[in-house]
Formats: structure tokens, C-alpha cells, sequence
């Protein structure tokens, strides 16, 4: 969870997974699972914040990570009082 203190926003329930696509255009059937079961879980807890972002785990770069926690801040600093996104992050 991402919180901004001070702010008038729930915080923001974040979920790292892996890649939605992979190198050879075909989609992952498991990103597209967890997807769905992400927003069903969430729904059902009322959870109104929320942002899924697809990221490709071999990268373990440090610049990589500082882009990454600066990818979900931006995100959700700049999100509504409610939403529901998926977001790619590449480096």
C-alpha cells in the first residue's frame, strides 16, 4: 500500500506482477488469472485505490527499482478518490 501523508486519499493497494505479454507477442495466461482474481479480491474487500502494474522480475537493476518506486508514486499521486488501473512498467 502507497500512502501521501498529508492527504485527503485512501491510500493505494499496489500489486507488482510479472509480464502481461510475452517476447513473442503472446499473452501470459497467468498475468490475465491473477488480473481478475486481483479485482475480484479487491472488490469484494471495498478496496477503492487500486493499481496493478506488470513488470518483468529478471530486470534487478538498482536503477530499475528507483524507477519503479518512482513510477508508483507518480501513479497514484495522480489517480482519483477511486480507480482501477493497470499500468506496464518497463526499463
Amino acid at each position: 500500500m502507497v500512502s501521501h501523508v498529508p492527504s485527503e486519499l485512501e491510500p493505494v493497494f499496489i500489486q507488482l506482477k510479472g509480464i502481461p505479454i510475452f517476447r513473442d507477442g503472446q499473452r501470459n495466461p497467468d498475468f490475465i488469472s491473477e488480473q481478475q482474481r486481483w479485482n475480484s479480491t479487491l472488490t469484494y474487500w471495498v478496496i477503492k485505490r487500486r493499481l496493478l502494474i506488470s513488470h518483468d522480475a529478471s530486470v534487478k537493476r538498482l536503477e530499475n527499482l528507483v524507477s519503479l518506486a518512482d513510477a508508483i508514486l507518480k501513479e497514484s499521486n495522480e489517480r482519483p478518490a477511486e480507480f482501477i488501473a493497470t499500468i506496464p512498467f518497463s526499463e
